[in-house]
């Protein structure tokens, strides 16, 4: 979670909907280069920490790998290598 304050305060675990936390966690992981360990670390702790506000939880889900982003990963080849 300290690598969390260094971009921005710790995030209302209430802000997203449960579903949403999942694939905005891939996402931020990358850009915080955060293991996938610390990644699912953090995943659970919002996860935990929402189910005490609302008093439950979706089963934890990992999400599909995200789709790569305009310009990034999208390289094609032709198949002559």
């Amino acid at each position: 979670m300290e690598r969390c304050n260094e971009c921005h305060r710790h995030p209302d675990v209430t802000y997203l909907p449960e579903q949403q936390w999942p694939t905005t966690m891939v996402q931020m992981g990358k850009y915080a280069k955060l293991t996938d360990a610390e990644r699912k670390a953090v995943l659970r702790f919002i996860l935990t920490a929402r189910a005490s506000v609302f008093g439950h939880s979706a089963a934890f889900v990992e999400p599909e790998e995200a789709a790569p982003e305009e310009g990034f990963g999208t390289e094609t080849t032709t198949g002559d290598e």
